[in-house]
């Protein structure tokens, strides 16, 4: 009623140092003056008060979004993944990881999800002390349709791409996309293999032989990768990554003195040069080095091939 309207403009006044009957004006930063009456700064009050409940609406809502896509992608079981996650040195497992500052479609790009997760490590040997982790990432989102993809010269569905009937450059899909084409296609050169139910890290099984496959795809000419030159190291974590979780899947299902083997294909740009190849090659033969010499139930192999189309382009 006009009596809370008015204690309602006391308040805000009280706020903004304005004046009930207009004649000072608020100064909003911009160079001009605006929001001169007291129903103008309630306005503008209950502008950002709108703005900071939807900013925390997108925040909830992609902080349990978030952990659920999280969750699935690990593809354990909620204690396993606890116990996976402990393993590591994360304080409190799974319930030490918070999403809570991930956004679904921000201001600032209304097409993206911004994805952050923290959470704290124990530092080994030093009893009770531990490292905050703060992780980010952002991510293209789409809302149901056909998943159209445009490039730029036409638009195109992926089935279009596993169909061949496409002559764009894989590598101008977004990542996502990229990597769900190029699983497909290589889960069709395996298509005569076993499917391991469960296993998330692999896209094929050859019974004949013991061999666990899987491929990633790495874009040479991503700037995160290219930072005073080429990074292997950061082209290859998610590849790292992948193989981590595969390690860990074997050594869940092994038996006791059983051995199992790893192929993973990497794909990279057709475009991409020879000494990126190299670079990639030479530390992923360190990488796995390593790995072998700690887990001696797997034998890792991979091959880097061309394939996609350019990316430089």
């Amino acid at each position: 009623d006009g009596t809370a309207l008015a204690t309602l403009a006391e308040l805000t006044n009280a706020l903004f140092g304005g004046d009930p009957d207009g004649s000072e004006e608020a100064y909003d930063g911009s160079g001009n003056a605006s929001y001169g009456s007291a129903e103008d700064q309630i306005s503008l009050l209950l502008s950002l008060l709108s703005e900071s409940i939807a900013d925390r609406i997108s925040g909830l809502a992609a902080g349990h979004f978030v952990r659920a896509v999280f969750h699935c992608n690990l593809g354990l079981p909620d204690t396993e993944t606890d116990k996976y996650l402990r393993s590591h040195g994360v304080v409190g497992g799974w319930n030490g990881l918070s999403f809570d500052k991930s956004r679904l479609f921000p201001d600032r790009s209304p097409r993206d999800i911004d994805l952050e997760v923290s959470y704290k490590v124990k530092i080994p040997f030093l009893a009770g002390l531990s490292l905050p982790v703060t992780q980010r990432a952002v991510t293209g989102a789409w809302l149901g349709g056909d998943r159209t993809i445009g490039t730029g010269e036409g638009e195109y569905t992926l089935e279009d791409y596993y169909n061949g009937n496409c002559t764009e450059s894989i590598w101008k899909l977004p990542a996502f996309d990229r990597g769900k084409l190029f699983k497909e296609v290589y889960t069709r050169e395996y298509r005569d293999l076993g499917v391991v139910e469960g296993m998330r890290s692999v896209i094929g099984y050859d019974p004949s032989t013991g061999t666990y496959h899987n491929c990633v795809s790495i874009n040479t000419f991503s700037e995160s990768y290219n930072d005073d030159g080429f990074q292997a190291a950061k082209a290859c974590e998610h590849s790292i990554r992948k193989l981590r979780l595969t390690i860990s899947e074997l050594g869940d299902r092994l038996d006791e003195g059983e051995r199992a083997y790893v192929s993973y294909t990497v794909i990279i740009p057709e475009d991409a040069s020879d000494e990126v190849h190299d670079s990639i090659d030479r530390y992923l033969t360190k990488k796995i080095g390593e790995f072998q010499g700690k887990y001696p139930f797997v034998e890792i192999s991979f091959r880097i091939v061309r394939s996609g189309g350019n990316a430089n382009t």
